[in-house]
């Protein structure tokens, strides 16, 4: 079955392309412009993300890196930022937590922040719960000196607060409703815990002497033997590696089911059919001159030689008529044609019908059928 596309398909192709590009291009722009992306992410500029945060490490020359897959952990000593207080796109598994776990013991920094970040200490024992208050944002002050209270007089840190459970948690920050700030000693390593991601996060990090406190967060250890900041995008949902699709992004998925949608459309359109199945005409096979000769022969042993020239005159004249449309347009190609019905038409004595008409003598009748028949394969066989 041969397929050929009309205008209207065409054109219906075309649109269905230009508005798949034009959707991906804004795509790519929106997310150039404005990225909402998960929450807590470095990727997005809402109020709950922490692209400011990124920005700012970098220009005060920290040069944070994103950490998007967690087969491999950076080598301590290095900080990891995980803030979370929705649940993470995609929630830690035992495997990653017990990485985490032996790469903290190894002298790595792990900074927390917010309700949900707490699902990356599965395999390092330590406790503890975010509860809200419900109640205004307080300002609260460090309570000792330590490494993050340099520089720091109020934090406003929103209304979530800790409720650890060991005494191995140090207490920075806390009011009567609970802690604010913690921090852990584990092996060669450290955990910290910010109750809230509103001090690091685009609408908090400018409040206070938040900037002071995230910027401490993140690089304490930058100033002694530091091994980078890296801000764990893994369990936000954006996974390195991955197949094509994942790959395309969501813009780049949409764009692609758009794509396959139209293609199924169009063939939708160019397969359709109106009404039931129309069967194909019959065509009747033509005499071949084979078939004239048998019969002429035929009709010359058993004496009906009229009627046999008439036969072979119609065959003639069928045969002029397909292949040149009419009789006349026929006759006017062929002279042989035209001799032969001339011939048949004398040895019967003016032709069939007619009022001198007779029974044609035996080589009368042989010279006229003869002249036919090579005028039938004339016209049958060349191409006059």
């Amino acid at each position: 079955m041969s397929v050929r596309a009309d205008r209207t398909s065409v054109t219906v192709a075309v649109v269905v392309v230009a508005l798949i590009a034009a959707y991906a291009a804004a795509i790519v722009v929106a997310n150039r412009l404005y990225v909402t992306g998960s929450p807590s992410s470095t990727f997005s500029t809402a109020d709950d993300g922490l692209r400011t945060y990124f920005d700012y490490l970098g220009a005060l020359g920290y040069d944070p890196e994103v950490l998007r897959s967690f087969d491999e952990l950076p080598g301590p000593p290095a900080t990891i930022v995980f803030a979370a207080d929705t649940p993470p796109v995609q929630a830690p598994t035992e495997g990653e937590r017990a990485r985490v776990a032996r790469w903290v013991r190894g002298g790595g920094r792990l900074v927390l922040a917010g309700q949900f970040a707490d699902e990356l200490l599965g395999g390092l024992e330590l406790g503890g719960s975010v509860r809200h208050r419900g109640e205004d944002d307080d300002e609260l002050s460090p309570l000792l000196p330590s490494a993050y209270a340099e520089g720091v007089v109020s934090v406003r840190v929103g209304s979530a607060r800790l409720l650890t459970s060991g005494p191995e948690w140090a207490t920075h920050m806390k009011d009567l409703s609970g802690q604010a700030l913690v921090s852990a000693a584990v092996g060669d390593g450290e955990v910290v815990w910010l109750s809230s991601t509103f001090p690091v996060a685009n609408a908090g990090i400018g409040e206070a002497d938040n900037a002071r406190l995230a910027t401490l967060l993140a690089a304490a250890a930058e100033d002694g033997e530091g091994g980078g900041i890296h801000f764990d995008e893994y369990h936000h949902g954006y996974v390195r590696g991955g197949g094509l699709l994942d790959r395309l992004g969501a813009g780049g998925r949409a764009a692609l089911v758009l794509a396959l949608s139209g293609v199924v459309l169009a063939l939708l359109a160019w397969g359709r059919r109106i009404g039931p199945p129309v069967p194909e005409p019959v065509r009747g096979a033509a005499r071949g001159s084979g078939y004239i000769a048998q019969l002429g022969e035929l009709y010359r042993k058993a004496g009906a030689r009229e009627v046999a020239l008439d036969e072979l005159e119609e065959g003639l004249r069928r045969a002029l008529a397909r292949r040149h449309g009419t009789l006349a347009a026929g006759l006017a190609h062929h002279a042989a044609a035209r001799e032969a019905l001339e011939l048949s038409r004398l040895v019967r004595g003016g032709g069939a019908g007619t009022a001198g008409a007779r029974a044609p003598g035996k080589e009368a009748f042989l010279d006229a059928a003869g002249a036919i028949r090579a005028a039938r394969t004339e016209v049958e066989g060349i191409d006059g």
